[in-house]
């Protein structure tokens, strides 16, 4: 038996129609359908693509049918925001693989579907107009569209399409994925029906299946000043046997705080995005015996159990957690997503093995083993809207054990179909804004797979640099090669220096580094830029050994002999006492950003591995040999 799982697809439909609130759209000159997209400088700007992904999906259930798989689960964030207009065309594009191609979906929402538990209003300002220039699109319930005169103009449509859709009108627009029972599955229920396996039949499943039944409650927990007021919130948690012997428990890890201080009714909503498990195991404690039953239940009748939800279970930074947080902070790398150790080992308890999980955009395999000998196994699924572009498949095999591969889609059909759009734009912004172009080099892109390495390129340069760096370690990397950081790990760090030397860049012309630099021989280490390096850390963050292939086998042993180099000069000059600060303060900061970057490198096998769930072991299944 085999699944796939597609977490994080963010379905944006480009050619979505909203001609009858005004917007006409931007004709696409191939077919002659008009698109309806988001900016490249929003795209940029973003952890994920709003428009290319959009054929990426097609490209992967097309390559997932051809491979002759019929169960695809869908972890979370399906959605952009839930949009009416987005998940309508979704659910015509899944309708149609099961009617074409006999397959079976299973999603599972994400904090991105719904953004909140009730419907919101919404909208996005940085739609693409014909001529370049971006338009705002908001649904009329938000205070723009409400003050606007007119309502439409060249600046703003109001469209109710756009609004966030909360869990009631998600659900239905998703109801063939599992989120609701079907007559031909062989076993469905929740954590709040009351019936068995053995007395199991679609009519009581059908009964139990209504949201207004599938609740809990949230309660204000200062109770002294609020009565302990509640509200009640939907929960969308399954399990589902759609092929004899095979348990697909898919779980609603989604938390919304409500807003306890916004009237008499609360009104609003933190969002989920940084809640996850950690929230879940406080506010959500019932989904935790539910998995346990369901464990248990499982074992005792021999069935296949997968679970799958949005959030990860486990850690997924490779244990780098501690050392990010030391050298970029401890809210930096979106660490307040990270399940928490008595979080992971919570879950563990319940006897649950096997997890996969989006929300990241990462590849890595997480494993967690608890003190009292459970080994829980979470498998991060990466994204299509992101890079690596890629999607996981487990094999269910016999003895307990479970082979996972992952696919990566590198050759993406139409993915270049709106490039022109993003042309246009690019002259515009030229032309009126030069201080917000972007790199025109990614409308060069060779593949699908190309064309997201550029946009992570990108997102580097404009967001994560600025955003998670401290400026020191900016400049470093921003202004060096791979040859000048080499020099400067051979610095010793009690080294004499003139009184006005205080930079890198000031060190760069003394005798001193040239003397260093003589040592180094002509071809060692490369003129790559330190942000060549940095652009590399992200890749090898999101995609683990996915992304070895794309970096330069010559680079990744450069970037082992500079971490060896920088050990070395850190462990020197901790046995200087009274070195000057300048040479060991910037040895000390390269040297902790390569050791993370090896935490990176040498991770857990993540491409293509095997999992005995007896024996809490995994192995790496080597890449078959070429024939002869």
């Amino acid at each position: 038996m085999r699944v796939a799982f597609m977490p994080d697809i963010h379905f944006h439909d480009v050619y979505a129609d909203l001609s009858a609130d005004g917007f006409t759209g931007i004709p696409t000159d191939s077919h002659g359908k008009k698109a309806t997209i988001r900016t490249m400088a929003a795209q940029l700007h973003s952890t994920r693509l709003f428009n290319e992904n959009y054929f990426a999906l097609l490209a992967a259930l097309d390559d997932a049918v051809k491979s002759g798989i019929t169960y695809i689960a869908l972890p979370g964030d399906f959605s952009d925001d839930g949009q009416p207009i987005h998940l309508e065309a979704l659910a015509k594009i899944l309708d149609h693989y099961s009617r074409e191609y006999g397959v079976q979906f299973f999603a599972t929402p994400g904090n991105h579907d719904p953004v909140r538990p009730f419907d919101t209003p919404g909208g996005k300002s940085d739609f693409l107009q014909a001529d370049g220039r971006e338009i705002s699109i908001q649904s009329p319930e938000t205070d723009v569209c409400q003050n606007k005169t007119g309502r439409q103009s060249d600046t703003l449509i109001c469209a109710p399409g756009i609004r966030h859709l909360g869990y009631h009108g998600v659900a239905q627009a998703m109801k063939n994925t599992g989120l609701f029972p079907q007559s031909h599955y062989l076993y469905w229920e929740t954590p709040f029906s009351d019936y068995t396996p053995d007395n199991y039949d679609y009519g009581k499943a059908h009964s139990a299946s209504p949201l207004t039944g599938r609740h809990y409650n949230v309660c204000d927990k200062n109770t002294a000043s609020q009565q302990g007021r509640c509200v009640t919130l939907p929960d969308t948690s399954y399990l589902v046997e759609p092929v004899a012997g095979l348990w697909l428990l898919a779980i609603d890890a989604n938390v919304y705080q409500p807003d306890f201080n916004k009237g008499h009714e609360p009104t609003a909503f933190s969002g989920s995005g940084n809640a996850g498990y950690n929230a879940v195991s406080h506010d959500k404690k019932y989904l935790l015996d539910w998995i346990a039953k369901v464990v248990q239940q499982a074992n005792l009748r021999g069935k296949k159990l997968v679970s799958f939800s949005h959030f990860p279970m486990v850690d997924f930074y490779d244990q780098q957690a501690p050392k990010l947080a030391a050298l970029f902070g401890k809210k930096a790398f979106q660490a307040q997503r990270l399940p928490r150790i008595t979080t992971s080992d919570r879950l563990a308890q319940t006897g649950l093995t096997l997890h996969v999980s989006g929300h990241m955009h990462m590849n890595d395999t997480g494993i967690y083993r608890s003190a009292t000998g459970q080994t829980l196994f979470n498998i991060q699924a990466p994204s299509l809207a992101a890079y690596p572009p890629a999607y996981k498949v487990l094999t269910l095999l016999a003895d307990n054990k479970v082979e996972v591969s992952t696919v990566r889609i590198d050759q993406v059909p139409r993915f270049k179909e709106l490039f022109p759009h993003y042309q246009r734009e690019y002259d515009y912004l030229r032309q009126h804004h030069p201080d917000k172009i972007w790199n025109h080099d990614i409308l060069e892109a060779n593949n699908y797979n190309d064309y997201t390495q550029r946009h992570l390129r990108e997102l580097v340069r404009l967001r994560f640099l600025p955003q998670e760096w401290p400026v020191d370690l900016r400049r470093i990397f921003n202004h060096n090669s791979l040859r000048d950081l080499a020099t400067l790990a051979t610095l010793p760090a009690d080294a004499p220096l003139p009184p006005d030397v205080a930079t890198i860049a000031e060190l760069k012309n003394t005798t001193l580094w040239h003397l260093a630099e003589q040592k180094l021989q002509p071809e060692e280490f490369s003129e790559l830029s330190g942000f060549d390096l940095l652009v590399d850390f992200y890749k090898l963050r999101n995609g683990g050994y996915l992304a070895r292939q794309d970096i330069n086998a010559k680079r990744l042993t450069e970037y082992r002999t500079l971490a060896s180099m920088y050990q070395q000069a850190v462990l020197q000059a901790q046995k200087t006492a009274d070195a000057p600060p300048l040479i060991a303060r910037h040895q000390q900061l390269v040297a902790g950003v390569l050791d993370i970057l090896m935490g990176f490198l040498d991770s857990e096998p993540d491409n293509h591995f095997m999992i005995d769930l007896n024996k809490g072991q995994l192995t790496r299944v080597a890449p078959a040999k070429p024939a002869p």
